[in-house]
């Protein structure tokens, strides 16, 4: 199944009421963590993708997302169980407590418990 789910950076992230509806809190622009996040793909055998901020990660038995980052977001593009997804923002937001996943399919922003709960209403793999 494919997803479309963005990583981005609230300025304050500790007083938003997950899940809410985009609009609801103010982004911090250009401070997304995409080198670590990057870092973190490529260890993870993350594979370039034409150009150096888009990247393929192959999970095996687990699916691909596909992945474009910059210092604004990461827009993941998802073909893989959301356990992947899950496990990332875990890492990610231990990294940088502020980070947030946006539902560009539904306009709404999670914290990794509301994704969780999402993410087992809809059916899928978490």
């Amino acid at each position: 199944m494919g997803y479309d789910l963005m990583f981005e950076k609230a300025k304050d992230a500790s007083s938003i009421n997950f899940p809410c509806e985009y609009g609801e809190f103010e982004l911090e622009p250009n401070s997304f963590p995409w080198t670590e996040l990057k870092k973190k793909l490529l260890e993870m055998g993350a594979k370039e993708n034409p150009g150096p901020d888009s990247l393929i990660l192959e999970v095996p038995n687990r699916g691909t997302i596909h992945i474009t980052g910059s210092n604004k977001y990461a827009n993941l593009d998802m073909h893989a169980d959301w356990s992947v997804v899950k496990d990332l923002f875990e890492w990610i937001r231990f990294l940088d407590p502020n980070v947030v996943l946006a539902d560009t399919n539904e306009g709404v922003y999670y914290d990794p418990i509301s994704f969780d709960a999402f993410a087992r209403e809809c059916g899928v793999d978490s």
